[in-house]
């Protein structure tokens, strides 16, 4: 898979191989093996960021996990042509978590934690990821740029998210939302979908109209039990 990030300096493209097949789930692990032919794909690749956007979004169960790896291999594991493989659920959701929070941090959310404290960029520090020792960086003289080649899924996750604009990392603001993180197009958008943004516009008018009719109730209520007292009172007045 391939991803750019440009800048008016320089620009880098970086991929990981793929093909997997007989992907299965076996007890807490999903297991499967590598083609004998480990295709590259580049021009007709995934946009930049979707595969990460999908693995942040993929759900907790096996076969969620096992959904995800048979469409992108395993997270943490050098490609062999042929050889088999095993993927750690437990370790699988482990990075997810890590890269979730890496997103909310980028998107300016911030973690919030039971004991009151914040994870932020002001107490995060830098940012530091081990690499494979079989990545490797090279130039690309057709393209006159810099090829990164990550060893394995998970390098390529963490460059496919630092690679893309901030200010599009976003979280959704809908409730209940299957799909909250999201890259959004305009920067100003909320929600992650239609129906998100639908559901989150219903809500805020209900919202509206409770309290704007709760309001109108008290004052007609208040506004009744004055009459009802003057009337008392005119009453007492006559007798």
């Amino acid at each position: 898979m391939i991803n750019t990030s440009k800048n008016p300096i320089r620009s880098i493209q970086f991929y990981f191989l793929t093909g997997v097949e007989s992907v299965r789930v076996e007890g807490e692990d999903v297991v499967g093996r590598w083609r004998v032919h480990l295709p590259m794909i580049w021009a007709k690749g995934p946009k930049p960021g979707r595969v990460v956007e999908e693995f942040v979004n993929t759900e907790g169960d096996l076969r969620s996990i096992a959904r995800f790896t048979g469409k992108y291999g395993p997270l943490g594991q050098t490609a062999l042509e042929g050889q088999e493989f095993r993927v750690s659920a437990a370790k699988w959701l482990e990075r997810q978590q890590w890269i979730r929070e890496q997103w909310a941090l980028l998107s300016g959310k911030g973690l919030a934690f039971p004991d009151g404290g914040e994870l932020s960029f002001s107490n995060m520090g830098t940012s530091q990821h081990q690499v494979h020792p079989l990545d490797w960086v090279g130039f690309d003289y057709k393209r006159r740029c810099l090829v990164y080649r990550a060893a394995t899924l998970r390098d390529y996750l963490t460059f496919d998210l630092f690679s893309l604009p901030f200010e599009r990392l976003k979280l959704c603001a809908g409730e209940d939302c299957p799909h909250p993180y999201f890259l959004a197009p305009h920067l100003r958008q909320k929600y992650c979908s239609e129906p998100c943004a639908w559901k989150g516009l219903r809500a805020s008018k209900l919202d509206w109209y409770y309290r704007k009719t709760g309001k109108r109730r008290k004052e007609q209520t208040a506004g009744s039990s004055n009459k009802k007292g003057e009337h008392r009172h005119g009453t007492r007045k006559t007798r």
